[in-house]
């Protein structure tokens, strides 16, 4: 197993919060203490914070959906290019708005039309996709555990926690431990 999906599967919910928080925390400072006279060095940090946050929950979506994909039999696995293209155009999606949208929005608070469209669009794309990253891992921690086929009314308890990942890593990564300890 790659050592970063061995990382994200193994750590415990508190030490993935951590560091979740931390760069949070970091952001609402730096954004907070942040002139209109624009700061470069202040417009770097918060954008190598907001890449680190991105890098660090993303990872963590990432490992935990092909670790519990590769936990589940053959006959019943779900197929993972989905997925991998649902996490290709987040990462995309981030990536345009941090060196495209980012950098505008700060010279201007007052968007021209075209972009403030373009970056909507990109958004709705990326919230379907991750809407379905976490369909994905919900549904595969319970086929891991479960073994077996299932239904939706089996997992949406585990969407709704990825969903709101603040509260649901608390459930979700001890559950993805136990499968690992296994």
């Amino acid at each position: 197993m790659n050592v970063i999906i061995s990382y994200f599967v193994r750590a415990k919910a508190w030490q993935i919060m951590v560091v979740l928080l931390i760069l949070f925390a970091s952001f609402q400072y730096l954004y907070g203490n942040f002139s209109v006279e624009n700061n470069h060095i202040t417009v770097i940090s918060i954008k190598l914070i907001i890449i680190s946050f991105l890098v660090v929950f993303i990872g963590w979506l990432f490992s935990i959906g092909i670790f519990l994909n590769n936990k589940i039999e053959n006959i019943i696995k779900p197929k993972m290019h989905m997925f991998y293209l649902a996490i290709i155009i987040q990462v995309m999606n981030y990536a345009f708005y941090m060196f495209y949208f980012f950098d505008r929005f700060i010279e201007d608070r007052n968007m021209q039309s075209i972009h403030f469209m373009m970056m909507q669009t990109s958004n709705f794309v990326a919230f379907f996709c991750m809407i379905y990253i976490m369909f994905f891992i919900a549904k595969n921690l319970v086929m891991a555990e479960e073994n077996k086929i299932i239904k939706v009314s089996d997992y949406f308890k585990e969407f709704i926690l990825l969903l709101f990942y603040a509260v649901g890593i608390w459930f979700i990564q001890p559950r993805i431990n136990r499968i690992f300890n296994d």
